[in-house]
């Protein structure tokens, strides 16, 4: 689940970047 507080959101944006994706490109493209 994402979550809807901004900050929050970006922490989990920026851990799911490092550990799962190369781009955020790629990261939007499997989260639809």
């Amino acid at each position: 689940m994402i979550p809807k507080d901004p900050m929050i959101l970006l922490s989990y944006v920026n851990t799911q970047l490092r550990d799962y994706y190369e781009s955020l490109e790629a990261l939007c493209t499997c989260r639809g």
